[in-house]
């Protein structure tokens, strides 16, 4: 189904920031925030399309919210923006230039990306599509699929390193079963009881897992939601109490996080988990017996500084070009290289070190793998070092024109229009994160072009086949 008509913001979205604009009129920071809505709108503007899924919205909303936490943690909280940073003595004295090169870097990255999309923009979901989907096959699928993408990556990363990155990508692709299973489940609702038993299941067992996968649950689930219902004053009413829920589910998992990984970890440095589920899940509980306030607060600030992510590039700022010059591309041909030498062909390629490379660009001493932690700069401050301020915006743009394009291949190319936006839902993780590696993000969407494609030409036709409801 296609139409041209211009997409309507919801009123929802015009009333919030037009109220944060008049909280931020009594502020010091009033011009930092009025630039940040602006741009919050443009993104609606570009995005917002009615029975199109937000994946892009969502994904760069997120971004935007990396950029401008600091500030409304200033207002509502009554704090500084130092309070967030973990290395002030090096950040500090940059973080408003790294704020103003953030967020219009972020406004021609959106252009960029809406350019890149073109007409496919205006393709909307076919509802006669999803009325003929299996929802209960769908959520057998989902756990089935998930469990051998994992056991497949799991197997591969280490054995056979050179091509982990497909397996990955694989394991990505088990979202868009939930994104299929939530339009089903919200435009014919059916099954709404053993829906919420089945989220309620895979998010309590996501738990268990190193990384704690909760997140891709939180935000999968609105993207569904938000493509077939839209922003009523009822259903507003629900996204808000699903947005306190997610926030206070952050906070509780901030506060936890250090100490519970060391215990699924048995206290070993590396990114492991030697528990059972049992175990993980009876601890990951325990310690809501003494989250009170105080543990509340701790979590909180600790949420916030994880989302603000403006301090690495502010220490990219204070480095280049002060005491090392501009790199003249040598990220990006990094990234390239990177991409076009696999390890299946080339074994003695030198992993990837993100803290290593973190100190190069920042000066500042990180931890890394040897503590079991990876540190990124995230790709703004990347194509800032190789570029200047001016420079990176243009390479954002061009970047956002390559994501626009990718984004629309499967709208484009897969066999039916419902699982053409499902295969598109991984998109989502490469345009919501701010700190991602610039190598990573050139890798992770060449990997998706190629599994998808694959998928496409090999399974994708059986596949579909199976999951529609047999007439």
């Amino acid at each position: 189904m296609i139409t041209t008509a211009e997409p309507k913001i919801p009123a929802i979205a015009k009333i919030t920031v037009v109220l944060l604009f008049l909280i931020a009129i009594f502020t010091r920071f009033f011009v930092q925030v009025s630039v940040s809505l602006i741009v919050l709108y443009l993104i609606f503007y570009l995005f917002w399309d009615e029975y199109h899924p937000p994946i892009i919205l969502i994904g760069l909303s997120f971004t935007w919210l990396s950029i401008s936490m600091g500030y409304f943690y200033a207002i509502f909280f009554h704090g500084q923006l130092r309070d967030l940073l973990w290395y002030p003595y090096y950040s500090v004295d940059n973080i408003e230039r790294a704020y103003w090169y953030s967020i219009v870097g972020l406004a021609f990255l959106a252009v960029g990306i809406r350019l890149g999309i073109g007409k496919a923009m205006n393709i909307k979901v076919d509802t006669s599509e999803i009325e003929s989907l299996d929802i209960i096959k769908l959520m057998i699928g989902f756990f089935v699929y998930s469990a051998i993408a994992n056991y497949l990556f799991d197997k591969t990363r280490v054995r056979l390193a050179g091509i982990s990155e497909f397996f990955h990508m694989l394991k990505l692709f088990k979202w868009s079963f939930l994104f299929l299973i939530t339009l089903a489940v919200f435009h014919t609702r059916k099954f709404i009881n053993l829906f919420w038993a089945f989220f309620a299941l895979g998010l309590i067992l996501s738990f268990t897992s190193f990384f704690s996968d909760f997140k891709p649950y939180l935000f999968i689930l609105p993207i569904g939601y938000l493509t077939i219902r839209q922003l009523t004053a009822k259903q507003t009413f629900y996204i808000l109490l699903l947005s306190v829920f997610i926030y206070v589910l952050g906070v509780y998992w901030s506060y936890i996080k250090g100490d519970y990984r060391l215990f699924l970890s048995g206290g070993q440095k590396g990114q492991i988990v030697v528990v059972s589920k049992e175990q993980a899940l009876k601890k990951f509980f325990s310690y809501a017996k003494t989250f009170d306030r105080l543990e509340f607060k701790y979590g909180q600030e600790a949420l916030f500084k994880r989302i603000f992510y403006l301090e690495f590039f502010s220490a990219t700022i204070r480095f280049i070009p002060t005491y090392k010059p501009y790199m003249k591309g040598e990220n990006v041909m990094r990234a390239i290289r990177h991409v076009t030498m696999p390890r299946i062909f080339f074994p003695n390629k030198p992993p990837l070190n993100d803290s290593k490379h973190t100190i190069e660009l920042t000066g500042i001493y990180v931890a890394g793998a040897k503590q079991g932690v990876s540190i990124s700069v995230g790709y703004f401050s990347e194509l800032y070092a190789d570029f200047g301020p001016f420079g990176m915006d243009i390479a954002l743009f061009i970047l956002g024109l390559l994501i626009g394009f990718i984004y629309k291949l499967p709208l484009k190319l897969s066999l039916s229009n419902v699982w053409g936006f499902a295969m598109a839902v991984p998109i989502f993780f490469f345009v919501s994160s701010f700190e991602i590696d610039l190598v990573k993000l050139i890798g992770d969407l060449i990997w998706f072009s190629l599994t998808f494609i694959i998928i496409r030409y090999s399974i994708l036709r059986p596949t579909i086949r199976f999951f529609f409801l047999k007439k």
